[in-house]
């Protein structure tokens, strides 16, 4: 990847609060930043090329700051979210983990990240590079949780630490 190239990538990344800026922004920030990757990718001039390291890591990179962007816009707080979800949330993040980690599993049962710890030089799989991701998101969300449910039960005197997204 060239200078060139990475001066472009933030150019583009430019492009959504560009787009986004004033009183009554023309598109959103995220949704800008998405139409600008996909002009330059291999959907559109294909000026940008995919399957170079460094693009690949920072579309990883984007695609994670991404979930992260639409995670923090969930209204968890929200009463008649939680009420339409309810169990149907709960049986899709079990479902979701045990997928997970079934990936993990060969065929005899035996764990497969064990298996190749001894075969190959990289220890984390993606499958569990995914488990582990899920693993801790879902642990950051129990913590924001339960952060605000001991908060509305601390006494004014106790002090609860913030979470380590800073919810709270």
């Amino acid at each position: 990847m060239s200078l060139g190239d990475l001066a472009l990538i933030v150019a583009a990344g430019l492009a959504g609060p560009l787009l986004a800026a004033g009183r009554r922004g023309f598109v959103p920030v995220v949704a800008g930043e998405i139409l600008a990757g996909v002009i330059l990718g291999r959907s559109g001039f294909d000026v940008i090329h995919a399957d170079d390291a460094t693009v690949s890591f920072l579309a990883e990179a984007g695609f994670a700051m991404l979930m992260l962007t639409v995670g923090m816009h969930i209204p968890l707080r929200d009463r008649r979210l939680r009420r339409a979800l309810g169990r149907r949330a709960l049986a899709a993040g079990v479902a979701a983990i045990a997928a997970s980690f079934g990936e993990l599993s060969d065929r005899d049962g035996v764990p497969a990240a064990v298996v190749q710890i001894g075969l190959q030089e990289h220890v984390i799989t993606p499958a569990l590079g995914a488990a582990l991701t899920l693993a801790a998101l879902t642990t950051l969300g129990f913590c924001a949780l339960g952060t605000d449910l001991l908060r509305r039960r601390a006494t004014p005197s106790a002090s609860v630490p913030p979470t380590p997204l800073g919810v709270g």
